[in-house]
């Protein structure tokens, strides 16, 4: 057999190595490594610098799957708290709609009620005062167009907001509401009453009379009718 020159063997060893040579050649090549230390310690050192290098690539590839992983993880929890924020920010200002939606109706005590009659304009006003807290009210008038008169009611309520959320002081202050003049040109106003019932009658296409006496309490009264 020729003697194959340790040139033509360094040539062939990254093939070698790599393990992408024939049968043929791979016997050539061991057989000149088992009488040739100086190429096998070359082929000794490439193995060796592939196998590290193998180790490095497959290290940054674990790594650079851990890394994938926790980016997502970090993006998922990132998500999930910004919905939960979300949901939690849509419960709260939905529960603060219902709370300043719901009308809770005062109900009368005489000692919370006082109506004045009150100079305003050059015109006597009716003024009412309670002593309490009072979100809002309404003000519907009743007339008797044939004897010229009319009967004023009041619908006076609170809300669950702010009898949690107003302070002390708010909720002692005496509110003070103008009614209307008392001796209009047109028409004169004979009563005030408090609406303790349902407070959608106010509004009914077609009031009944007897039902609004009913379900109301008489605050002030015209003396002179």
């Amino acid at each position: 057999m020729d003697i194959i020159s340790c040139q033509v063997i360094n040539d062939l060893l990254p093939l070698y190595v790599d393990d992408v040579v024939s049968e043929e050649t791979r016997t050539v090549i061991e057989n000149h490594l088992t009488e040739c230390r100086e190429c096998t310690i070359k082929a000794e050192r490439m193995k060796w610098n592939m196998e590290k290098e193998i180790k490095e690539k497959a290290a940054q590839a674990e790594k650079k799957a851990l890394l994938s992983a926790r980016e997502k993880i970090r993006k998922k929890r990132i998500i999930t708290a910004v919905i939960s924020v979300i949901s939690v920010t849509l419960v709260m200002i939905l529960a603060a709609f219902i709370m300043r939606n719901i009308r809770i109706p005062i109900k009368f005590d005489a000692n919370n009620f006082r109506v004045k009659i009150e100079e305003e304009y050059d015109e006597e006003w009716l003024y009412l005062y309670y002593d309490g807290l009072v979100s809002g009210h309404n003000l519907v008038g009743m007339a008797d167009s044939e004897r010229h008169e009319e009967q004023m009611y009041i619908e006076m309520y609170t809300t669950p907001w702010d009898e949690i959320f107003k302070n002390k002081e708010s909720r002692s202050d005496k509110n003070r509401i103008g009614i209307c003049p008392i001796d209009d040109e047109r028409i004169k106003v004979t009563e005030l009453r408090l609406i303790t019932g349902d407070l959608r009658m106010m509004y009914a296409p077609s009031r009944d009379y007897d039902q609004l006496m009913e379900s109301s309490v008489l605050l002030w009264e015209r003396n002179d009718k």
